[in-house]
């Protein structure tokens, strides 16, 4: 065993990262100035084709603490948790996660994204979509939020799904969808729906 000096102790190494969110921790008075973790950016595609698939993306950054758990939510519904490396799947009506696509989406070294396939993708699938992390020491939460509306195509009747302000379901329908004049007024009317979805 090493000696040390009389009157004098071994000084413990300590972590300085987990010391900052310690402190965050202890006195919540930091809390607003010394956040452990934060969500840089969520992806979730405005507009989608129903039965096709879609990737959403959660960027986030460690700030003095780790990652302890991810979640997904539609709504007030979670359909997908991320407790590392652990990833789960919840039941949630119109949303279908394919974890196999999704685990490899996520190699081992893609610390700070997370991304989720859904597949496929149902009308009832519109919602706003947020992404909420959580500190492992500090159990800081933070989320965001981004809104995906579906559409369906069939022929010359086009029907979609919004969530704002209200669910409602719109049916359109449109002669001559390639005239670049009628595809323009769908969009004005739809707001939601581009043009290259029509063609």
């Amino acid at each position: 065993m090493r000696g040390f000096a009389p009157g004098t102790t071994a000084r413990p190494r300590v972590d300085t990262s987990q010391w900052r969110a310690m402190k965050c921790c202890l006195h919540g008075t930091f809390l607003a100035v010394c956040e452990s973790i934060k969500v840089v950016e969520v992806v979730v595609p405005p507009v989608v084709k129903a039965g096709e698939s879609v990737i959403l993306e959660c960027r986030y950054k460690e700030e003095g603490d780790t990652l302890y758990t991810l979640k997904w939510w539609r709504g007030d519904d979670q359909f997908y948790q991320l407790v590392p490396p652990k990833r789960s799947y919840y039941h949630a009506s119109g949303v279908s996660v394919n974890m196999s696509a999704t685990e490899h989406l996520n190699p081992h070294d893609s610390k700070g994204l997370e991304r989720v396939m859904l597949e496929p993708v149902s009308l009832d699938a519109a919602g706003a979509y947020k992404c909420e992390v959580m500190a492992d020491i500090t159990f800081h939460t933070v989320s965001k939020m981004a809104n995906m509306s579906v559409i369906f195509v069939h022929g010359v009747r086009l029907m979609f799904r919004s969530t704002a302000p209200h669910p409602k379901i719109y049916w359109i329908e449109v002669e001559g969808v390639g005239r670049p004049d009628i595809r323009r007024r769908v969009v004005n009317l739809a707001s939601l729906v581009q043009s290259d979805l029509l063609e």
